[in-house]
């Protein structure tokens, strides 16, 4: 990539050189297909009882992420439906924007042997690519100003949404063919890179899973084994209760008025543990001065925390994080806490991420207020794990913290990859670092 000096001007999306346009995406559009920028069906023309075991498959909003095409919620309808919702259908390639928050939000339709419908809040945009590069334009649509000029359009308060007029009408930069080309090139290197991550974190963790599967079942070097409650496992490991090698104890309940938006100390509330993840950035709640009761629910290193509140029918609680070294952190209720005491901190760490304990713990957890379930400390208390002797302990735990040391590696580079890939999209989609063609 070559600097070029030259000139720029400013415009209603911000200052682009000189040689650039500003266009709208209903304008470059390809307007010899009659369905290009067209929404998905109205609900009176694709009812639920539409819906089949296969056929061909319903792209929802849930299948629309930020730039890819998100495999998940596979609804089909018949072959015979989707002839008569023709203007619906979408081809490999087509991008796909999302009227409904996050709006404008967009992936590419994938290239597959599967025939596509789009759902109702879905626009299908084709475009005219004997002047416009495809790849270009869908970079374009990531970018934040466009992003964020969408967000503008934006109405509706229970949830967000664009209407079809307004999202025709969103301006995007437009550098002349060759140089749209490029950019794209450049850009699309980078996504590649990151998709060739991406799939090298999730064989990763594939492996990390056979392995675990592996190892507290068969252990390490065994060649007798016992049928168990949970399971077949090695002849000389015992079958425990949690509560008898580890001290398990719910967080405190601090008043929300306690709470300051900074302070010493950080309260662990459940949505810091979003994903399975401790993110000390989400919703921080800190409080100033400590009590003689908080101090039980005070974190140390090696802790275990846990959330103990879900939702009905999800098991979207129950992740187990590792405190790493103690900073002042405090624990809040419905958020519990587990201490090794005859155990090796490590192996009670992966245990707690088997399906022998996960398939326990949630056939434990109980009801609470409307779709809530909730578990105790007692009920984690019963909860049976395998333990073998402590030397073997500590290499099982030193194979796995191998394992994951290598995921958190291939992590970083994939985040280094997208912070790459940012800079270069308000470097090239703005101009202010030109391409040489």
């Amino acid at each position: 990539m070559e600097v070029l000096q030259d000139t720029y001007k400013d415009t209603k999306i911000g200052r682009i050189p000189k040689d650039w346009e500003v266009t709208t995406l209903y304008e470059i559009r390809k307007q010899s297909d009659r369905y290009s920028f067209t929404g998905g069906p109205f609900g009176s023309d694709l009812k639920s009882s539409d819906y089949t075991d296969s056929g061909v498959r319903i792209i929802q909003l849930g299948n629309i992420g930020e730039g890819s095409f998100i495999d998940k919620s596979k609804i089909y309808t018949s072959e015979e439906k989707a002839n008569q919702l023709i203007s619906c259908n979408v081809y490999p390639n087509d991008i796909i924007l999302a009227k409904m928050a996050p709006v404008a939000r967009s992936c590419k339709v994938p290239s597959s042997s599967l025939r596509y419908v789009m759902c109702s809040d879905g626009i299908r945009l084709a475009v005219d690519t004997e002047k416009v590069d495809d790849n270009f334009i869908f970079h374009s649509l990531q970018d934040r100003r466009f992003r964020a000029s969408a967000e503008r359009s934006m109405v509706g308060t229970t949830r967000g949404r664009i209407g079809l007029n307004d999202l025709r009408n969103l301006l995007i930069p437009f550098p002349p063919l060759a140089e749209q080309q490029k950019i794209a090139a450049i850009l699309s290197s980078v996504d590649e890179q990151i998709s060739t991550t991406d799939k090298i974190i999730e064989k990763s963790k594939e492996l990390k899973k056979g392995l675990m599967q592996k190892l507290f079942s068969e252990g390490i070097g065994h060649t007798e084994f016992k049928d168990t409650k949970i399971g077949r496992i090695p002849k000389d490991w015992e079958v425990v209760l949690m509560k008898s090698v580890c001290e398990i104890k719910g967080g405190y309940s601090f008043k929300s008025n306690l709470f300051k938006s900074e302070g010493k100390y950080q309260v662990i509330r459940i949505g810091n543990l979003y994903g399975g993840q401790l993110d000390l950035n989400r919703s921080p709640a800190f409080i100033e001065e400590t009590d003689k009761k908080y101090e039980d629910f005070l974190l140390k290193e090696n802790d275990l925390i846990s959330t103990m509140t879900g939702t009905v029918g999800k098991r979207d609680f129950g992740f187990i994080v590792k405190i790493d070294k103690e900073e002042n952190l405090f624990l809040n209720q419905r958020v519990c806490r587990m201490r090794a005491l005859m155990i090796n901190s490590d192996f009670l760490y992966f245990s707690c991420s088997t399906t022998q304990y996960l398939d326990q713990f949630f056939l434990q957890a109980t009801g609470g207020t409307g779709n809530q379930v909730n578990i105790g400390t007692t009920h984690i208390g019963k909860i049976k794990i395998a333990l073998p002797p402590l030397p073997e302990q500590q290499k099982i735990a030193a194979i796995l913290s191998e394992a994951d040391a290598k995921i958190e590696m291939e992590q970083t580079q994939k985040t280094q990859l997208e912070q790459l890939k940012k800079g270069l999209m308000q470097q090239l989609l703005t101009g202010e670092k030109r391409v040489k063609v």
